[in-house]
């Protein structure tokens, strides 16, 4: 996924709506896309943000949450680094009683839990046909080009909407997939 555009849709959304103090929420160290989020948040292009606004999955979501209810006053929007960390704070703050109609809380990743929690939660994905595309393109690429040795693509995110919150129906698939003998997609 392009984080840094989808970093900058999420402020930009933010900043439409009226938010001025966003908060960094539930950044691991160790995760290559919660850091890359950080460095994006710490660029200032659209909202005043600082690294006094991260708030780290250092010990757990617990602490994490402890260390930004201690700083709530602050703000007035969340983007936290999965839905998860968007789920276990929006049930922290409700146990503790907190208003959170004033807040904005955005999640990064599609997941069905997120849907429940919509419009709570607004939430960055992928576009599944985005990646079908992406994944063709890297097939023709490869097959075309066969002294090429790696390809780095970006997918573009978008922002969820009511119309991504309509559910999808359950269908039972009764037919049972056969593995090509050769592919060389899967090669």
């Amino acid at each position: 996924p392009n984080i840094e555009y989808s970093m900058l849709n999420i402020m930009s959304f933010l900043k439409n709506k009226g938010k001025k103090a966003p908060a960094l929420y539930g950044i691991s160290v160790n995760s290559t896309p919660d850091l890359a989020r950080r460095t994006c948040f710490l660029q200032k292009q659209i909202l005043l943000t600082g690294e006094e606004h991260i708030y780290y999955n250092q010990v757990g979501l617990d602490d994490c949450f402890e260390k930004f209810f201690a700083n709530i006053n602050k703000y007035d929007s969340v983007i936290c680094t999965n839905n998860y960390a968007a789920i276990h704070l929006i049930n922290s703050l409700k146990k503790r009683r907190f208003s959170i109609e004033k807040f904005s809380f955005i999640g990064c990743g599609k997941t069905l839990i997120a849907t429940k929690f919509y419009p709570e939660i607004v939430f960055v994905y992928v576009v599944n046909e985005s990646f079908g595309k992406t994944a063709v393109t890297i097939l023709e690429e490869l097959q075309n080009n066969p002294e090429v040795l790696h390809i780095n693509m970006s997918v573009k995110c978008s922002l969820s909407s009511a119309e991504d919150m309509l559910p999808e129906p359950i269908v039972e698939d009764t037919l049972v997939f056969e593995e090509p003998e050769s592919d060389i997609f899967y090669e």
